[in-house]
């Protein structure tokens, strides 16, 4: 298991409405652990889509066990967004591996 040295911000949408009335969607931090990461290069893929070229990485990060981190979530490493595909904790219950995804759209 390779240490737990660096810093992710775990994010949970939530939904308000502004002044209109209208819901408007944002993002609030659940909070801010340490972690490992691992970037996962048998889980990258490029694609083409009409005239633009589509590229997927993932990578893997080891946290201490937490009960509420879904793939709702998301977590931002290196100022960079990604979007969780799927958490896994151990059977001990000490760490919960999250799989993410770098978000295509940034927000």
């Amino acid at each position: 298991m390779s240490k737990l040295r660096f810093r992710i911000t775990l994010q949970k949408q939530t939904s308000v409405r502004d002044e209109q009335g209208n819901v408007v969607t944002s993002w609030s931090d659940m909070g801010t652990v340490w972690s490992s990461y691992e970037p996962n290069p048998n889980r990258w893929r490029e694609f083409f889509s009409g005239d633009a070229t589509i590229s997927e990485s993932y990578a893997r990060f080891t946290a201490r066990y937490r009960t509420d981190i879904t793939p709702a979530n998301r977590l931002v490493f290196e100022n960079k967004i990604y979007d969780i595909v799927n958490v896994v904790d151990d059977s001990k219950k000490k760490y919960v591996w999250i799989i993410g995804k770098v978000s295509e759209n940034g927000e």
